[in-house]
């Protein structure tokens, strides 16, 4: 019996995933699998909408669907 894990990666750009990825190998981290594995989508921006609207076509089809969104600034959410 094969057991799938559905896991779906927001990130900003392919360098956030690369860095990520190599982290994960350095501390071999389980996500590494996931990493390499896992359907990745980039938002090109630090805007969380954007995630929320990549997602929401994807979950409809698949509920179980774990996302994960990473962002290294959110311009609106921190202090003035």
């Amino acid at each position: 019996m094969a057991v799938f894990f559905v896991c779906n990666f927001l990130l900003e750009g392919s360098t956030d995933l690369q860095m990520i990825l190599q982290f994960a190998t350095k501390l071999k981290h389980p996500a590494e699998f996931l990493l390499r594995f896992a359907n990745i989508q980039y938002t090109s921006d630090n805007v969380a909408n954007t995630a929320v609207k990549n997602v929401t076509s994807i979950k409809k089809m698949f509920p179980d669907l774990k996302e994960i969104a990473l962002f290294d600034n959110i311009p609106n959410l921190q202090p003035n």
